[in-house]
């Protein structure tokens, strides 16, 4: 039994690892600083500068409520319109294929046609993904969630957002076809655990010349935003992918008795067999 346990360990230790090679995060925000302006704070992993919104009225670190689950403790709240409403640098330059992950709620106003949240990765016109209402076409679209890899164009998901309620997404951007600048655009909205580890399945995929080959800078733009309009993000987390991982793990309460993934238990099945055949052989 002693030598079945070490080496099911090992095999786990092997699995882990080669997930950790294969998807690293590395940098993450969960705003879980003083209640504050967001100028200058600094908190979070994988940062080469402290937040920066020049203006100290665009976002502010707040209390979360239970009902904005899943955000928990804080959250950045952003009001008012800035093409650079928060801007910070990352601790090291992106150019491979990077995946995106946040919490995003409308948490106050109205949402009107082609009202603007998005984080947008290396510059105003690079790769962005957030909220767009409506289509911002006006006609009678009420998609509300989007991703675009430059400029112009736009993907939106189909998703009719709710004032109040808080939706998780994940966006997989991607250098595809041999290009030297990246070009496409995936965004899965509260994205399943499959969803997480195939990176299939997209709710949309948006395709287009970005003109950003790499990145280290990330940024906040707001538009159309009315007075009395917020929103809300949280649980921001960058991460590399290589070229195809199982992605970053989702964000959630940790369980007494974590559930190994498909390909763990994979490997532990496989191991097992093995091991028991040898066991037997030794007996006869």
């Amino acid at each position: 039994m002693t030598f079945l346990r070490s080496s099911i360990t090992a095999l786990m230790g092997l699995s882990l690892a080669s997930t950790a090679m294969a998807a690293a995060v590395i940098a993450a925000d969960p705003f879980d600083g003083t209640s504050r302006v967001l100028d200058g704070a600094r908190r979070g992993t994988g940062w080469a500068t402290a937040w920066s919104d020049r203006d100290q009225v665009n976002g502010r670190i707040v209390a979360t409520k239970a009902s904005d689950a899943p955000m928990s403790g804080k959250a950045l709240r952003v009001q008012g319109n800035a093409a650079t409403a928060a801007t910070r640098q990352l601790r090291q330059t992106v150019s491979s294929n990077v995946l995106i992950s946040f919490d995003i709620q409308f948490d106050a106003g109205r949402l009107n046609t082609n009202d603007l949240f998005g984080l947008w990765l290396g510059g105003v016109a690079g790769p962005t993904i957030g909220l767009r209402g409506n289509c911002g076409t006006g006609q009678g679209c009420t998609d509300d969630l989007f991703v675009r890899t430059g400029a112009t164009g736009i993907g939106s998901t189909g998703v009719n957002i709710t004032l109040g309620t808080t939706y998780s997404i994940l966006g997989y951007l991607q250098k595809v076809d041999g290009s030297a600048v990246y070009n496409r655009f995936d965004l899965w909205v509260n994205p399943t655990e499959e969803d997480w580890t195939s990176l299939t399945g997209a709710d949309i995929t948006n395709f287009g010349i970005s003109g950003v080959s790499a990145f280290r800078k990330i940024g906040v733009r707001t538009a159309n935003l009315e007075t009395n309009d917020a929103v809300l993000m949280d649980n921001l987390r960058i991460g590399l992918a290589d070229p195809r991982p199982p992605a970053l793990s989702p964000v959630a309460a940790p369980t007494t008795n974590p559930v190994p993934e498909p390909g763990t238990l994979a490997l532990l099945g496989a191991a097992l067999v093995a091991l028991t055949a040898s066991v037997r052989r030794r007996q006869h």
